[in-house]
């Protein structure tokens, strides 16, 4: 059973997520910004004893692209009212603006010789080469997939109230397989994913603090 379909109906979750996939279409405008418009000279990030260990795995492309994108919708499933819908698309734009903010500033790529591989192998090196061929790199650092992933994690724990064991374990089991897949498609270095979960735990607890959903609410009847 969805969890709010009592209160927001069928249309309306049909709404907020139609209103999500508009709002994650327009945010890759801003995201393919610094790879399009950099401010600064990318350069190639450093390759730790950790990168050398992990061994190019292109199947984990669907972890790191079919599981990302529905896993970024569920707070949809949780939210009732349109104030905490607001305020939780408005966490992600925050999220957003930072990323760019140090991509801008901080430009970095994973190594040219990551993205030399048999392209026609088979279906998911195609599939990759294809994500690849639109994200170019050159804001890898810290990693936004790792950093959207963490954040949809954090505000789920937070609707749940911790409650339901299996649903909290679910959703982070899913911010760890995007978390490897990232790393197992030589998309990210490991560092990337570990400042990519910081990043996130920043800019949440920053958010709410100063943005609170007490904010929010009464914005619409």
């Amino acid at each position: 059973m969805i969890p709010n379909m009592e209160f927001v109906g069928l249309t309306g979750l049909a709404l907020m997520v139609g209103v999500s996939a508009l709002c994650i279409v327009g945010g890759y405008q801003a995201y393919f910004w610094p790879q399009n418009s950099p401010l600064r000279e990318c350069r190639t990030g450093k390759v730790g004893r950790l990168d050398h260990l992990v061994k190019f795995t292109p199947e984990w492309v669907w972890i790191y692209s079919l599981l990302y994108y529905p896993f970024m919708l569920t707070p949809v499933l949780w939210i009732d009212n349109p104030s905490e819908f607001i305020w939780v698309c408005t966490s992600y734009f925050a999220l957003l603006a930072a990323h760019v903010l140090i991509s801008q500033l901080v430009p970095m790529k994973t190594p040219d010789e990551w993205r030399q591989y048999d392209k026609d192998k088979n279906v998911s090196t195609r599939f990759l080469a294809f994500i690849q061929s639109i994200d170019k790199g050159g804001n890898c650092f810290p990693s936004m997939h790792v950093a959207v992933a963490t954040l949809t994690a954090l505000h789920l724990t937070s609707y749940t109230g911790g409650e339901s064991f299996v649903v909290i374990s679910l959703v982070w089991l899913s911010v760890a397989a995007i978390s490897l897949s990232a790393v197992f498609t030589k998309q990210h270095f490991v560092s990337d994913i570990v400042w990519g979960k910081i990043f996130a735990l920043v800019v949440y607890f920053s958010f709410t603090a100063l943005l609170p959903l007490e904010l929010f609410e009464g914005w619409f009847v």
